[in-house]
């Protein structure tokens, strides 16, 4: 089906520039030093684990305090709890440092720190 009247002239767009780039590089040797530390950073978290799970085996601590009562679901929601907290704690103190330096400036602080508590927890 066709008209006679042009759809563009009713249309009414206009283009505006924005304040802030669109893209950020990395052109300093200190800023990837530092985005690859951030990555880095939850490896003692994951060898604490690993230790202490490894620990409780061996000593068999689980299986004690299975016989006197306690669920198996509270002892690992221990463990995750513990774990959530430290990297929680951490979580906030990468992203302290990335807003606040030059590394993320131009980024929101609960959406940096969003980022790094999820790859925390998934490692």
């Amino acid at each position: 089906m066709k008209t006679k009247r042009p759809v563009w002239n009713e249309l009414k767009v206009r283009a505006v520039m924005m304040g802030h780039p669109g893209s950020v590089e990395v052109q300093k040797f200190p800023h990837a030093l530092i985005s690859i530390y951030l990555v880095l950073a939850f490896t003692p978290f994951v060898s604490f684990l690993i230790v202490n799970v490894a620990a409780e085996k061996e000593q068999r601590l689980k299986d004690t305090m299975g016989m006197m009562g306690l669920y198996d679901s509270a002892f690992w929601l221990s463990w995750g709890l513990l774990y959530a907290a430290l990297v929680t704690t951490m979580s906030i103190l990468m992203a302290v440092i990335a807003t606040c330096t030059p590394l993320f400036s131009n980024s929101n602080f609960f959406v940096i720190f969003l980022l790094i508590f999820l790859y925390g927890i998934s490692s």
